[in-house]
């Protein structure tokens, strides 16, 4: 297939890197020759694209820590940035001592979601312990994410807590800023990345080996998004493609799902899961301001498959207020992916009361919109709606539209998949209601599962006896 004529997404990426102005580097990876030189591609990949040096804190824990910090700085990476050793006894340290850096760096008065939206934190993951990348996600109790999806932990009690496997290489917001994320935490606003693979790609071969259901690489953050600050153009250095081979040595079936167009120099091995998290430009522009613009995102998706991906899933910011941008979107959908053979996860906006008051805080612009979107009879802000739901009486998860606008939306994205010859394309909700949406289920309106993050309700490889 030919590359796509316009690649607008190569500007959003360098910028999305021009944005970080402080790099915080993990001590044990500069003692790791493939991890530093990770770290160092970052640096001249900087340089490649013509962004001014950052500013790197080499976060050190003991000698053999800051020895090799020396020598790191004194190395290739000499004239890529400018340097400053910051001892330390743990990593739980860094992100404290990255904002008061940044501070007196940078903008004496940031507030610290200003200064980590501009820095980038290079990991460890264990730190100096023993990494553990692949866990549980189970934090979607009550709502669909939880309740539908398979058994994961067996409590003693009797109760069973049901999720999916995720893999957190990448943790936090990423690059592409969406101001109704989830992750708009003061515990997870930060921009983390794992840069010790090799103890991924170990740990799938030990532990995950055969595991018959995909494991989520884009649950904790987006992962695509960063690829090609690491990558050459041929691919060389790439995350994805490191990710991709480890998954096919262990025999395990990786998942990714991104709002940055898949590059065109991954090579998909063994079974690869692919999604992405797609919406009309028009809702694009505000919604996802730092993503790929929608085409060539949604023409990335087309190209995986082709390449030799499965299962494509495209999971679609619902926007009710600009519904008249959907019918030819989706018209556009079913020309490029087909009538049949992918899947469309609804994603209806919805929050907890406290990621709401944080995101009114930072987005009110969008927090209006989103006021509109969740409260459609009422005038009132996002920041109201978070305040009434933390004084009810009723513990309230999530806040979200009323029960009678979500089955509309949802019948109506359904008409339009008939409508189109795509009766067989599967719908499914993202974090819904269970009580709310079980009759719609029932009306066969949508189907329970498989959903976005939770991957295709079937083994992809059997264990060998």
């Amino acid at each position: 297939m030919e590359t796509v004529a316009s690649d607008q997404t190569r500007k959003i990426v360098r910028e999305n890197l021009n944005r970080i102005r402080l790099i915080t580097v993990a001590g044990p990876l500069l003692c790791n020759e493939s991890q530093a030189s990770r770290v160092l591609r970052v640096l001249q990949t900087r340089k490649q694209w013509g962004i001014g040096p950052p500013l790197v804190m080499l976060a050190v824990h003991d000698d053999d820590e800051a020895d090799a910090a020396g020598r790191f700085q004194a190395g290739p990476a000499s004239h890529l940035a400018r340097f400053t050793v910051k001892r330390q006894d743990g990593h739980n340290q860094t992100v404290g001592n990255a904002v008061e850096l940044f501070r007196n760096e940078f903008i004496a008065d940031a507030d610290p979601f200003t200064a980590k939206r501009q820095s980038l934190y290079l990991t460890n993951r264990g730190g100096t312990g023993k990494a553990n990348f692949v866990s549980p996600f189970l934090g979607g109790q009550g709502t669909t994410c939880g309740e539908w999806t398979r058994p994961m932990v067996w409590n003693k009690d009797g109760t069973i807590t049901k999720g999916f496997m995720k893999a957190s290489v990448a943790v936090g917001f990423c690059p592409v800023e969406c101001p109704y994320c989830y992750l708009n935490m003061p515990y997870t606003d930060g921009m983390d990345v794992a840069l010790n693979w090799e103890d991924l790609a170990a740990e799938l071969r030990k532990k995950w080996f055969q595991y018959e259901y995909p494991i989520n690489f884009g649950e904790t953050s987006g992962l695509v998004e960063y690829d090609e600050w690491f990558s050459d153009e041929d691919g060389n250095g790439s995350m994805i493609q490191f990710v991709i081979d480890a998954c096919n040595e262990a025999e395990v079936t990786p998942f990714f799902l991104t709002k940055i167009r898949y590059p065109q120099y991954l090579r998909f091995k063994g079974k690869v899961q692919v999604g992405i998290s797609l919406m009309p430009e028009s809702v694009r522009r505000w919604v996802a301001p730092n993503g790929s613009p929608a085409e060539e995102l949604l023409e990335s998706l087309a190209w995986a498959v082709e390449a030799g991906a499965i299962d494509p899933v495209i999971r679609m910011t619902a926007v009710w207020q600009q519904i008249e941008e959907y019918p030819d979107f989706l018209r556009l959908c079913r020309d490029r992916l087909g009538t049949t053979g992918w899947r469309l996860t609804l994603d209806i906006l919805r929050f907890t009361p406290t990621t709401a008051s944080i995101i009114a805080t930072r987005y009110p612009e969008a927090a209006e919109a989103f006021a509109r979107e969740i409260a459609p009879d009422e005038t009132t802000s996002l920041r109201d709606l978070a305040r009434q739901a933390k004084r009810s009486k009723k513990h309230v998860k999530k806040i979200r539209p009323p029960a009678d606008r979500q089955a509309e939306i949802f019948m109506w994205f359904r008409e339009q998949l008939n409508e189109l010859g795509c009766s067989d394309v599967m719908l499914t909700p993202c974090k819904g209601d269970p009580n709310e949406l079980t009759p719609l289920a029932r009306l066969k309106v949508i189907n329970a599962m498989p959903c976005a993050c939770y991957g295709v309700n079937k083994p992809h490889y059997s264990k060998q006896t």
